[in-house]
């Protein structure tokens, strides 16, 4: 098992905190097994998480911190959003922006830029001019990409919803071995217990959280 989704169960179950999480929440989570039995859960995440000293199996059948455990560096997380329009029957990004943001949730340096087309200006493409300028003087989107992956480098990839952009980040970052797999905030509140969230508004209140509307990537970013 790759150490992406073990770092990221790792910090799932730290946030969890004395609650700690069960075999069948976890898998439901990060291994998505159908209906799956809670005895084949049970197996399934006790074979992810064999040799990590960071987590404990209570008595209860919760996984939760090993405070036993030596202490341990705790993952930073990047969030990363882009703004992505349509032109004709093509997408395009046209910018983005990166927040590094600490394991205790403290919200960190944050990076952006316009993305230039990989072509000429595409006819179908308009913009406000103001945005068209700075989408023209902004890097092409494999420079956007690897400039992100620099800034994000040793953290776990977030976005409320993944997409090309994000998925190519984590590629970039990803050891040989590894199946890059950026971790989904719409996904997580739609699915975790108690959140049951099927919109960043909806995720937003039920975590007590104003649902700010965000124009453009950095405030996505930040919201």
């Amino acid at each position: 098992m790759n150490r992406s989704i073990v770092d990221k169960i790792a910090a799932y179950v730290a946030a969890r905190g004395a609650a700690g999480a069960d075999a069948q929440e976890l898998a439901g989570v990060f291994l998505s097994p159908a209906s799956a039995p809670p005895q084949l859960c049970a197996r399934l995440i006790a074979n992810v998480l064999s040799g990590d000293p960071r987590l404990a199996l209570g008595s209860d059948g919760k996984w939760r911190v090993n405070r036993a455990a030596p202490a341990a560096a705790a993952s930073d997380y990047t969030v990363i959003e882009a703004t992505e329009v349509a032109a004709g029957a093509k997408r395009y990004f046209i910018s983005w922006a990166a927040m590094r943001v600490d394991a205790a949730g403290r919200a960190g340096q944050i990076v952006s830029s316009a993305i230039r087309p990989d072509e000429p200006w595409p006819p179908d493409l308009i913009l406000p001019p103001q945005v068209k300028a700075a989408v023209l003087a902004g890097p092409a989107l494999p420079e956007a990409v690897q400039k992100a992956a620099d800034f994000a480098r040793g953290s776990i990839v977030v976005a409320y919803r993944v997409g090309g952009f994000q998925s190519a980040v984590a590629h970039a970052i990803a050891e040989p071995d590894e199946t890059p797999q950026p971790l989904s905030l719409e996904r997580l509140g739609k699915r975790a217990p108690g959140l049951k969230a099927d919109s960043r508004e909806a995720l937003a209140a039920r975590l007590g959280l104003p649902a700010r509307e965000a124009a453009g990537a950095a405030a996505t970013a930040r919201a």
